[in-house]
């Protein structure tokens, strides 16, 4: 009897064994792959943002809205502190999980992040943002260059470009400017590379244009996606 019942837990083992490699439901999932999103400031569009920020009537938002509207005005404030100290511009990383990722809502694994891009970062299915101001249908203009503002990732000289961004979306609670960059020259991501947005800022009702550049060093973009 005793060896029947042997017998018995090793059929059902064997049994267990070929159904997980024939459905794969023994195995651990994968982990989920994260992907970068990362905004971009410098001193004009920060001041801009957090003077945008102070003027909202938290009154008419969602609890939700008031929450997101509170952190990122104290982000700013620590970001204005960075920049008082070195005027550079600063790139704000987080993580952010697979799918739709559309603002303001893309990220809540935020890493508080003040620095260059991680290496290997996969380009074609990131988001990079930057503050633009748009104002209403008295300034035509300014609702057009909300649509076609621009991105790219260019050589040090201007002269090459490794990516060009297109607008992905804009994001009307925070008024940012989000961009995917589609690979036009793999062959750049070995060397130094500089990502240039050109943005705009509201000034006594004014739309002004705002040219943003940040180095990024050799060999950033080496991710498994860039061919």
């Amino acid at each position: 009897m005793r060896y029947t019942q042997t017998s018995l837990f090793a059929l059902v083992a064997l049994l267990l064994f070929v159904t997980c490699l024939l459905f794969s439901s023994c195995n651990d999932p994968e982990p989920e792959k994260k992907f970068l999103t990362a905004r971009v400031y410098n001193d004009q569009t920060t001041a801009a943002e957090l003077a945008y920020l102070n003027t909202i009537d938290i009154s008419k938002l969602t609890d939700l809205q008031k929450g997101a509207i509170t952190a990122r005005r104290e982000e700013i404030e620590k970001i204005e502190k960075l920049l008082s100290a070195d005027p550079a511009p600063l790139i704000n990383i987080a993580r952010c999980l697979p799918g739709d990722r559309l603002p303001p809502l893309p990220c809540p694994l935020s890493e508080d992040a003040l620095a260059g891009f991680p290496f290997g970062t996969q380009i074609e299915l990131d988001m990079i943002g930057s503050f633009m101001d748009v104002v209403e249908a008295e300034n035509p203009q300014a609702r057009v260059l909300a649509d076609q503002g621009t991105a790219q990732l260019v050589t040090p000289d201007g002269k090459k470009i490794f990516a060009q961004g297109s607008p992905r979306a804009y994001d009307s609670l925070f008024h940012t400017a989000w961009y995917v960059f589609d690979v036009k020259n793999p062959a750049l991501a070995n060397g130094p590379l500089v990502l240039k947005i050109t943005t705009q800022v509201i000034v006594n009702q004014q739309a002004k244009p705002v040219t943003i550049e940040k180095p990024i060093p050799a060999g950033t973009f080496l991710g498994d996606n860039i061919h």
